[in-house]
């Protein structure tokens, strides 16, 4: 396996796939994390802005969102579209699950999904089929990118903190860099070194900006192929149709025209319908209603009142 050096997010990773995460190293950054926790508490803790901001069922309505950017990297898109037999509802749930169990769950729990999941990526690997950005065509790709591993985790904060201050409350600037400075445990869950986050908000917003602009972003026909996999509905699922259009809305709009997707009137009509429908049954479910499952166990778990 190659050196893994400190990483410049800023700048990019130096070649695709260059740096693996590899069982060495996964076991290293994993073990350094969870030995330094208390094992019934877990990896951060109800004092955190990740456990307040992952808490928030809101939130995940934009799991479609964070998908669509993650598909922007033509490794993930190729894997997604070579590997992948889950449906978008499938996708969609084995996401929320893995967050919530790494962000609430024990030590033992965080340890058991984290090993779960590089098991998983592991098993994925290939060739680029169609040339994107710095990605030529044959180039291999990695399950454990690290490149790639890092990417995806970023759409999720990324994405999390939009629906929180949409649905919820902004963030202030100041719970934003201590969420940014709360990632290398939840990194760590990826075997993602803490050299390779940034160190606080306005870092993580010059990496993620740069990203998009490529070149180490771009929506090849595999990504586009990726993004309709995700954005697939079948059958009556009129909530599933609405967050599909708010979804398209959240996109910034050079992923939105990559993708070819239309924000025209019909589409910004039924995001419209779809916001006004989520805060209307955010605001009519009982506060508890509005908390992650894995939230609510963690608090009764440690003593704690069932909400804050």
């Amino acid at each position: 396996m190659p050196d893994q050096k400190p990483i410049d997010t800023l700048n990019g990773f130096a070649e695709p796939g260059q740096r693996l995460v590899g069982p060495d190293v996964f076991e290293e950054e994993l073990e350094a994390v969870l030995s330094a926790c208390d094992p019934q508490v877990g990896i951060l803790g109800p004092e955190s802005v990740s456990w307040e901001v992952f808490s928030q069922t809101a939130v995940w309505f934009g799991a479609m969102r964070a998908n669509l950017l993650q598909t922007t990297h033509p490794g993930v898109a190729t894997a997604l579209v070579e590997k992948s037999k889950a449906d978008t509802s499938t996708r969609l749930e084995t996401t929320i699950a893995f967050v919530d169990g790494v962000v609430f769950g024990t030590v033992e729990q965080a340890r058991e999904l984290a090993h779960m999941l590089h098991g998983k990526h592991m098993a994925v690997s290939g060739r680029i089929k169609v040339a994107g950005g710095v990605y030529a065509e044959g180039d291999a790709y990695e399950g454990n990118d690290l490149e790639a591993l890092w990417w995806v985790l970023a759409t999720l904060i990324d994405t999390a903190v939009a629906l929180y201050g949409l649905f919820i409350r902004p963030l202030s600037p100041a719970e934003k860099d201590r969420l940014i400075g709360e990632l290398p445990p939840l990194g760590a869950m990826f075997g993602i070194p803490r050299s390779a986050l940034p160190a606080d908000w306005a870092s993580f917003r010059a990496y993620f900006t740069a990203m998009l602009e490529g070149p180490r972003t771009c929506i090849t026909d595999t990504g586009r192929a990726a993004a309709a996999n995700v954005l697939a509905v079948s059958g009556p699922s009129p909530m599933l149709r609405l967050v599909r259009a708010m979804t398209i809305g959240w996109l910034p709009p050079a992923v939105r025209e990559g993708y070819g997707l239309r924000w025209d009137a019909k589409t910004r009509a039924v995001s419209a319908v779809g916001h006004r429908l989520v805060r209307a049954y955010l605001k009519l479910q009982r506060p508890e209603k509005r908390r992650a499952q894995g939230f609510l166990d963690a608090r009764v778990r440690l003593g704690l009142s069932p909400l804050p």
